[in-house]
């Protein structure tokens, strides 16, 4: 199998982290990092509570900082590949299985 990791950039999205990382544990057995980027809610919170990894950035650096933070943890653990999913509760988790599926 694959070592798999899904980057989650977020910004002050604390309302709906939660449901959107229950969705992706749900659907995949592979790592997750939260990327705050310099939120000031309780979003890096509620990542650490759901168990997954996280990385904050001191000041908000905009998405595609956030993004080349979560290839460069995915460079330095030795993933195989990656998949970025947006926290804002837009995309559906179960399309995350989908397309690990057709990667597999």
């Amino acid at each position: 199998m694959m070592k798999t990791l899904i980057v989650v950039p977020a910004y002050n999205e604390a309302k709906v982290l939660r449901k959107t990382l229950k969705g992706l544990k749900a659907v995949a057995d592979v790592d997750i990092l939260v990327v705050d980027d310099g939120s000031l809610d309780k979003t890096a919170v509620i990542a650490w509570g759901e168990g997954v990894s996280v990385v904050r950035h001191a000041i908000n650096m905009g998405l595609g900082a956030a993004l080349e933070t979560g290839f460069e943890a995915a460079r330095r653990g030795g993933y195989d590949r990656m998949v970025t999913f947006d926290s804002d509760g837009q995309h559906e988790p179960k399309d995350v299985g989908k397309l690990l599926d057709a990667l597999e």
